[in-house]
């Protein structure tokens, strides 16, 4: 079995089955297709586009109950929660999703709006921070985004008029 996992199409045939099961809003499969993955990059990385993903197609509430459903630190697949897990490492979803969501917390709505005259269809990332961090009561880090979100909505409000205003990374923040 250990030879079969190191098959670079063993490996392929994971990945395909995420990216199909993503474009197909598949959450539960392309979850699983995460965690089955046997190379670290290829599922860290699925992990990190899947959450994105899900924000972006407006599925956050199956996001949140994900996060719920399998605590944090959880590594088994959605569909085997009854059985007894094979992964060997812990995974983080909330985490991950935490990550992920501040990471793109500064290429958000605010910025689009106030520049520019089109309307443009990017996910409220920051909001999606929020409603993540107070799902799992996590209300010091929900506190946080928020005033991320009232930072970066200044900010933008004041590149629009040109109105010199405060400066805050999504970085500053923990």
């Amino acid at each position: 079995e250990k030879f079969l996992k190191k098959m670079p199409e063993y490996i392929s045939i994971w990945t395909k089955k995420f990216d199909h099961a993503v474009r197909a809003c598949r959450w539960n499969q392309a979850y699983d297709a995460c965690v089955n993955n046997p190379l670290d990059a290829h599922r860290e990385s699925n992990f990190k586009r899947l959450v994105r993903a899900m924000v972006d197609s407006g599925a956050l509430d199956v996001l949140l109950n994900m996060c719920t459903q399998l605590g944090m630190g959880s590594s088994a697949p959605l569909s085997a929660m009854e059985k007894e897990s094979d992964a060997s490492e812990s995974i983080d979803l909330y985490e991950i999703a935490s990550g992920v969501l501040l990471t793109y917390a500064d290429c958000d709505v605010y910025d689009s709006r106030a520049t520019s005259s089109y309307n443009t269809n990017l996910a409220d990332y920051q909001g999606a921070l929020y409603a993540l961090h107070a799902s799992q009561e996590q209300w010091r880090r929900a506190a946080q985004s928020l005033d991320l979100r009232y930072v970066n909505a200044k900010k933008a409000l004041s590149s629009a008029t040109g109105k010199s205003g405060i400066n805050i990374q999504a970085s500053e923040l923990q």
